[in-house]
């Protein structure tokens, strides 16, 4: 072992590289997303080591094949990651790749203003045409009248 890590395997989550694979995690991985993902692998763990206390040892085999190199080169090299709207749209799938590519972004709250503001994201398909829903200012506000943009606004106090 070299620093808690395993000399003879270099497979991390994301890359093979241990170095860049922390450097993906911290940069593109929010605290919550690292926090629930290792909370799984340690129940993959603790499940592990029953399975292997009552000496389980086909189920524990099947638990971790998915952690073989073969197993993880091929997740790394898998286009399911790709977000493909040619195929008629926004369906469940690529909503929920959405919803993990955004939830892996840092959030950072800026203290530099005490106002804040946030925007929704509208999905839909028109004619099985992904879309974005926009709306339209109304021209009898004093701020951007009569402008498109997304629907969303400045946090009210009790939000």
């Amino acid at each position: 072992r070299d620093g808690g890590r395993m000399k003879e395997q270099h497979l991390g989550v994301l890359r093979e590289d241990p170095h860049e694979d922390v450097r993906a995690l911290t940069d593109h991985y929010t605290v919550a997303a690292i926090a629930s993902a290792l909370r799984d692998r340690e129940d993959t763990l603790q499940h592990c080591a029953k399975l292997l206390s009552d000496n389980r040892l086909d189920e524990l085999s099947k638990t971790l094949r998915p952690y073989e190199p073969k197993y993880i080169v091929r997740r790394r090299q898998s286009e399911e990651k790709v977000l493909d709207l040619r195929r008629g749209g926004f369906d469940n799938r690529s909503v929920e790749l959405l919803r993990k590519g955004l939830n892996r972004l840092p959030r950072r709250v800026s203290t530099a203003h005490s106002k804040r503001a946030g925007v929704v994201l509208p999905l839909c398909n028109v004619d099985g045409v992904p879309c974005l829903l926009f709306e339209k200012r109304s021209r009898a506000l004093r701020a951007h009248p009569d402008e498109v943009c997304l629907p969303g606004g400045m946090v009210a106090q009790g939000d």
